[in-house]
């Protein structure tokens, strides 16, 4: 249960990133 929380988080902060290098 942990390692999936730590991958969610970790795919949502990548698609975090993506998306502020995409709008800059």
């Amino acid at each position: 249960m942990k390692r999936l929380t730590m991958s969610a988080f970790f795919l949502l902060a990548m698609l975090l990133m993506s998306n502020g290098w995409a709008g800059q």
